[in-house]
């Protein structure tokens, strides 16, 4: 990846352009983190109503949120020391922590009460300050973002893990999962057509990737209620699925999995490393894995009343 910059001096248009590539790629890449920056102030507001609406937070991985705010806590401190990236990013910075503590407050109030929720947080919250201790007096912004990647890069797997075991994506807001792949889109735009860190562009695979993953999952799962769990909000009265709605999903099915393909290519030619193929491969290993995994292993009393389920939906879906 080239170092060479070809940017415009007080020109948003025309930041961190890649020399090597046309510049009319370089005016998309920086309106595509302009929309992404607006997608990720955005795109955990519809789940926080959401969960403050039903006093809920059914269907959503603690694990996901714990490492997504983990990462964007640890990522703050890198993007102020390391400097000269697009302004966008700076507020991304600033932003996200704070909408993502949020929502870790909401697991803690809506959680039923339970010892493991406390200690949970004894151990979360100083690991925290230490973490900001360490940020703030050791000049190690470099390595530890690589911290940061390896949350990014694994933080939606806790959560498609659990919409495997629960074959359903109920209890997730669907505008925030549309807000998350329009600008996952775009942020992985962004990081590989314009001079970015390398640590963002490897983080900015996997991460669109697994998100991807998931949006596909949503349109898989649509309208099928979890397993052995009853709904703490509201239920669709109407469970059985137009033709238009079906021909939305294959459509979605075409676009998201070309994304896929087009996300692994990327990775190669902009980081000139052909054994970043092992990206895709250990990503799609642990997914498929965990699915054979949960279809044979699972408790049987719940893999029996899975199957149950999916042929009455698959009837009447189709």
């Amino acid at each position: 990846m080239t170092s060479d910059s070809c940017s415009v001096d007080g020109n948003p248009i025309y930041q961190s352009c890649d020399c090597d590539i046309p510049r009319f790629f370089c005016a998309l890449a920086n309106i595509s983190g302009y929309c992404s920056t607006v997608a990720w102030f955005l795109v955990l507001l519809p789940q926080v109503i959401r969960n403050f609406r039903h006093r809920t937070v059914q269907g959503i991985s603690l694990g996901w949120a714990i490492l997504n705010f983990t990462a964007a806590f640890n990522n703050a401190f890198f993007v102020f020391k390391f400097g000269g990236m697009p302004w966008y990013v700076y507020g991304s910075a600033v932003y996200m922590p704070i909408l993502e503590i949020l929502l870790l407050i909401q697991f803690y109030i809506f959680t039923p009460a339970s010892r493991a929720k406390n200690i949970a947080a004894i151990l979360l919250v100083p690991a925290w300050i230490g973490l900001a201790i360490i940020q703030s007096v050791f000049d190690v912004y470099k390595q530890l973002e690589w911290l940061s990647i390896v949350l990014w890069s694994a933080e939606t797997f806790p959560q498609i893990f659990l919409n495997i075991k629960r074959r359903s994506t109920y209890g997730l807001a669907n505008m925030s999962v549309t807000i998350t792949a329009v600008g996952k889109t775009t942020d992985f735009m962004q990081n590989y057509l314009l001079i970015m860190p390398i640590q963002y562009v490897i983080m900015a695979f996997f991460s669109s990737t697994v998100a991807q993953v998931q949006t596909l999952q949503v349109l898989w799962y649509w309208k099928k209620r979890p397993i052995n769990e009853a709904c703490d909000g509201p239920v669709d009265a109407e469970s059985r699925i137009t033709t238009q709605c079906n021909v939305l999903r294959v459509l979605g099915y075409i676009l998201f999995g070309s994304e896929l393909v087009i996300f692994i290519v990327a990775l190669i030619l902009r980081t000139s490393r052909w054994w970043l193929i092992a990206a895709p491969i250990v990503t799609y290993t642990i997914i498929v894995a965990f699915y054979l995994y949960d279809r044979q292993l699972s408790p049987t009393p719940v893999r029996i009343a899975a199957e149950k389920d999916e042929n009455q939906e698959r009837i009447a879906d189709f």
